[in-house]
């Protein structure tokens, strides 16, 4: 299964902000915190550590292939 999480940051953080601007802040901060997570994700695998199953790292101890 192929993940674009670049593109789910985006979409995240502005969703995020559409909620900030309407004052949902508890909604707000939850989305940044994913969009945040997302974009993590996106350098992890443009840097070429393979993510496992659920999309976490693979193997975290031996760093980056």
């Amino acid at each position: 299964m192929s993940v674009d999480f670049c593109d789910a940051a985006y979409r995240h953080f502005n969703d995020a902000k559409r909620l900030f601007d309407n004052d949902r802040m508890a909604n707000a901060d939850h989305l940044t915190g994913i969009a945040a997570e997302c974009a993590l994700k996106a350098v992890m695998v443009g840097l070429g550590m393979n993510l496992g199953a659920g999309m976490s790292p693979n193997n975290v101890s031996t760093g980056f292939t």
